[in-house]
């Protein structure tokens, strides 16, 4: 039996897609907290980067 996902698209486990995480952040950090988010982010194997506005 598979899992399924609630829209009944079969899940992916091993995907590398990053449907689950915002692409930009709902409001602006400061930049010692943004880099402290991009450190632990990619200690997950997230890929994030730093985008300065």
């Amino acid at each position: 039996m598979s899992s399924q996902t609630p829209n009944n698209q079969p899940h992916n486990t091993n995907s590398t897609t990053n449907t689950l995480v915002p692409r930009i952040l709902p409001k602006p950090l400061y930049k010692h907290q943004a880099q402290r988010l991009l450190r632990n982010l990619k200690k997950a194997f997230v890929k994030a980067r730093l985008i300065s506005v």
